[in-house]
Parts: C-alpha cells; sequence; structure tokens
C-alpha cells in the first residue's frame, strides 16, 4: 500500500518535530534547576516517546550531539523498547570536527580583536 501526499507531509512534520523536540530536551536539561532533569524534561520526554512510538525514532545526527554523547538519547530509546543504534566512532569524528571549527572560531575573533 502507497501512503497518500497527505500522510507522507504528516510524516515529514512529525519528523520535523521529534528533531525540534530534542532539542528542547537539550535546553530543558541545560536549564534544570538541579543542572540536570526537571518536570519540564519528562514532558519532553513523553512527547518525544509518543511521536517516536508512531514515526520510529529520530537518526541520531540529527539530534543535539550532547543529548546523543551523553547517552541520554540510547537511554530513552532503551526504555522505550525501540532500537536506535548510534555509530560512536561517527560521533566521535563529528565531535572532534566540531571542536576544531570553534577552536578556528575563537582563533578569527581574537584575531580580529573580538
Amino acid at each position: 500500500m502507497t501512503d497518500t501526499p497527505e500522510l507522507e507531509t504528516f510524516r515529514t512534520a512529525l519528523r520535523e518535530e521529534l528533531v525540534l523536540l530534542w532539542g528542547d530536551l537539550l535546553a530543558a536539561t541545560d536549564q534544570a534547576i538541579n543542572g540536570t532533569w526537571s518536570i519540564r524534561c519528562d514532558a519532553l520526554v513523553a512527547r518525544i516517546t509518543k511521536i517516536t512510538m508512531l514515526i520510529g525514532p529520530a537518526d541520531w545526527r540529527e539530534v543535539p550531539m550532547t543529548i546523543v554523547e551523553n547517552g541520554l538519547y540510547e537511554q530513552i530509546h532503551t526504555h522505550m523498547g525501540v532500537s536506535a543504534p548510534v555509530d560512536h566512532k561517527a560521533l566521535a569524528r563529528t565531535r572532534a570536527g566540531a571542536d576544531e571549527l570553534n577552536r578556528r572560531a575563537e582563533l578569527s575573533r581574537r584575531q580580529r580583536g573580538l
């Protein structure tokens, strides 16, 4: 059975929302009073879970790197009973590339006197 264009549009919108929710979860953990978790985090995980159960997991490469690095991405999927493997070697290469870009940007700012 082929999906209708409307159904595909709906799935695309849900996938985009799911990726945004992972970003919101990172912000919520950063803003938590205890520095790690809050009721807002619980609510976001509930929404992530509902959408994931409908359309499957967001690819780890679309989720904030910190969420993947700290194990939260895998932990939440394990709790859901959903397979969401992470390529840890690729993650390390991605982190190294991001760190190099940040280092170069900082060097450029210093050279310009900012």
